[in-house]
């Protein structure tokens, strides 16, 4: 199952809007069932589960009913939006744990 937009409703640096929730548009896209044995290559596996529910999110994107302007906040940068990208995610979490606002990995 993959799903896009319900990183609208609460998203860092933009705090939870009940008014935006309320008329914020969520995509779910349900793919096949994956069924895995077990002698399966772990490696092999997340990465064909993770190019599956990428296809799935790229199909939630494309009948999403709000077009995004350049530099929308909840839209990904590779796509042209002004979320943080993967590298400056990870530097913000990494800040936050150092201030005591984040747990750290278990």
């Amino acid at each position: 199952m993959s799903i896009w937009g319900a990183h609208r409703l609460l998203t860092r640096g933009h705090g939870f809007s009940a008014r935006r929730a309320w008329r914020a548009p969520v995509r779910i896209h349900i793919g096949l069932p994956v069924n895995l044995a077990a002698d399966i290559d772990a490696e092999a596996e997340t990465a064909k589960l993770r190019e599956t529910l990428q296809n799935g999110i790229d199909t939630c994107i494309d009948s999403f009913p709000v077009v995004p302007r350049p530099g929308d906040w909840w839209m990904p940068a590779d796509l042209g939006g002004g979320a943080p990208s993967e590298t400056e995610r990870q530097m913000m979490d990494a800040q936050d744990l150092a201030r005591g606002r984040r747990r750290g990995p278990d």
